[in-house]
């Protein structure tokens, strides 16, 4: 159900994805009165909306700019697992990022279980769907997937962690385990699907 690898990521890789993220603050937008951010737009939040397209033209070219070195590896690795060579496709938003910043709401966020669908959305066949997240950064106390397999379970990351799935089933992010200020729990999020013959990556 869940395939978990490593992106094989150093900390001076970790160090400046982050410091990119931090740079390209002026591009987060947050969704909830909690401080959760997302850098840019993505399918699931804004759908199929003029705001959604408008975004990826304007943020694609900064995105590939800031972190190219971190989305050719994940197409490498994704493209090794699947078999089958991954693109980036400029009609849609590229894989990028949830920022959560340390905050005690976050100790009962509410749960979202959820299914992934924004093939749905864009109107693209399911034939193909998948989704990963690539983990930068987490709370000393921990970060994971809550899901359904049968009965809950939960799925702890590290950083440098790539997590691939078909989103199919019932999944959730899990809570803030303990409170420390300036903290983050920071991942790269992406969808997988074939269009026009080609598997792309997108968000």
């Amino acid at each position: 159900m869940i395939h978990v690898g490593k992106l094989g990521l150093d900390q001076l890789d970790i160090d400046e994805i982050l410091f990119n993220v931090v740079k390209l603050s002026d591009y987060w937008i947050q969704r909830s009165e909690a401080p959760f951010y997302t850098l840019g737009r993505n399918v699931y939040m804004d759908g199929k909306t003029p705001e959604y397209f408008k975004e990826a033209r304007r943020l694609n070219p900064k995105l590939v700019d800031h972190f190219k070195d971190l989305y050719i590896n994940v197409q490498v690795y994704l493209t090794h697992l699947i078999g089958e060579q991954i693109y980036l496709n400029h009609e849609f938003a590229y894989p990028s990022f949830h920022i959560f910043e340390s905050n005690p709401a976050f100790l009962n966020y509410p749960s979202n279980w959820h299914t992934d669908y924004p093939y749905e959305t864009l109107g693209l066949k399911n034939d193909t769907s998948s989704s990963f997240t690539v983990v930068i950064d987490i709370p000393k106390s921990g970060a994971g997937l809550e899901y359904i397999d049968g009965e809950e379970k939960y799925l702890a990351y590290n950083v440098g962690d790539i997590i691939f799935h078909k989103g199919n089933f019932l999944h959730n992010i899990a809570r803030l385990k303990e409170y420390v200020a300036g903290e983050y729990r920071i991942t790269l999020q992406g969808h997988i699907i074939r269009h026009n013959d080609r598997l792309i990556m997108y968000w």
